[in-house]
């Protein structure tokens, strides 16, 4: 296979060689190559996870590999393989160990490669659970972007993510905000919280608690007095989500949304979104 006598870059356009096809046959040179820990063997880790199930088992070991700039490369590529539930659920369990390995990058990289497979990692929550008060530069922030990308099934973290919502970072505070977005209705033991969220000052943030609020819906009542302030504000784009967010919650008490969804209408990315909240406001426009 010549192709990896390349340079990563020449590899990564030789879209005339393509792994996926050809399967299980290119397993052995890729591994080789893999092993090397070079600048290649990202490539290499990559054609491995885009042959899909057939790669399984070298997944599998390459996470094991002695090598940390390996394990690290397989962690990386995960999210490039096309696998049953059944696959992603053997590669969760292969992955949960890792969060405890010594390598920094290793850790950090788990955490996304867990939230980018998305609910079939619920069984890794916990364990991320822990992660969020890591001493580390970045593992505890991949964590908490985790949680929210596997949703629902890691509401058992609302607890620990609230703390986060009131950190001095304000980037901390837009992940936590949207993590707790990613796990909707499961997130009601923040309400308070994500109801002070939506005045802070960064608007990453506010955006992110007023979409929170819009998954938590009609649960989410005790907010209703701050949206309906925050639609009087002077920044269109705070008054635009928490109309929404107040659409989602109770539309008998858009009245003062009515504007904002009618301006909407022009917006061919939020266009259904504003037919719908007028609608259900009885608004002829709708």
């Amino acid at each position: 296979i010549t192709v990896l006598d390349c340079d990563y870059q020449s590899a990564c356009k030789a879209s005339f060689f393509d792994f996926k096809n050809i399967g299980i046959v290119a397993i052995p040179s890729l591994w080789e190559e893999l092993q090397k820990n070079t600048s290649n063997s990202l490539w290499a880790a990559d054609c491995i996870a885009e042959i899909g199930h057939e790669a399984i088992p070298t997944i599998l070991r390459a996470l094991k590999d002695p090598v940390a700039g390996v394990r690290e490369d397989m962690v990386v590529s995960i999210e490039k393989t096309d696998i049953s539930e059944k696959d992603k659920i053997k590669i969760v369990q292969a992955l949960i160990p890792l969060l405890a390995d010594p390598d920094d990058q290793v850790r950090g990289n788990t955490c996304t490669t867990l939230g980018k497979l998305g609910p079939s990692a619920a069984p890794a929550v916990p364990i991320l659970i822990k992660k969020l008060n890591e001493k580390s530069e970045y593992v505890p922030g991949f964590a908490i972007s985790a949680l929210g990308e596997i949703g629902p099934g890691a509401k058992e973290a609302v607890p620990a993510l609230i703390p986060f919502l009131h950190s001095k970072d304000p980037y901390v505070r837009m992940d936590a905000a949207g993590a707790l977005c990613g796990i909707g209705k499961g997130s009601i033991a923040a309400l308070p919280d994500l109801i002070k969220a939506i005045h802070d000052e960064e608007s990453e943030v506010r955006d992110g608690a007023f979409l929170a609020l819009r998954q938590i819906g009609l649960d989410a009542k005790s907010a209703i007095p701050d949206l309906i302030q925050c639609l009087k504000s002077p920044d269109y784009d705070t008054a635009w989500h928490a109309a929404f967010a107040l659409e989602a919650i109770d539309p008998k008490q858009c009245q003062g949304a009515i504007p904002i969804f009618t301006d909407t209408l022009w917006d061919p990315n939020s266009e259904k979104m504003a037919i719908e909240a007028l609608q259900k406001t009885g608004t002829s426009e709708g």
